[in-house]
């Protein structure tokens, strides 16, 4: 698969917003490559133990049809924002290697709801999948 033009661009007139995505879009895809990388069933055996053998296949043949360029793309377009909107709810591992204390304190004060499931993996649902739908009563009724 050919990779995607760079995002869009945010300053068409200057181009200095150019410079910015395309430095974005190139840190974005260099670390969805090396995640991707990571991503073999003997990788996934060794660094996530909570995994199952199925678990460690499927992810690993998700990761070869994974595109980095595709996903930067998406991750740096005009007007691109990820911020959860108020009332959202966050469930994160706890200690967070990706959501540290202080941007789940911003979330929060932003009245977003963010649940801590203590010791999980950052796939909260694979390391600890009960811990995780107690997190969210309101969709495991």
């Amino acid at each position: 698969m050919e990779p995607l033009p760079s995002a869009a661009r945010a300053d068409q007139s200057t181009g200095l917003g150019n410079l910015v995505v395309d430095e974005l879009a190139a840190e974005l895809m260099a670390m969805y490559e090396e995640d991707k990388r990571s991503r073999t069933y003997a990788g996934l055996r060794a660094s996530r133990s909570f995994y199952s053998d199925q678990d460690c296949v499927v992810e690993a043949r998700a990761a070869e049809c994974f595109d980095p360029a595709t996903a930067a793309a998406q991750s740096t377009g005009i007007g691109s924002s990820f911020a959860p909107e108020p009332g959202s709810i966050i469930v994160r591992a706890s200690p967070s290697l990706y959501v540290d204390d202080e941007t789940a304190a911003l979330h929060r004060g932003r009245g977003v709801v963010v649940r801590d499931v203590p010791g999980a993996a950052h796939s909260v649902w694979y390391s600890r999948f009960n811990e995780f739908v107690a997190a969210l009563p309101e969709a495991f009724r």
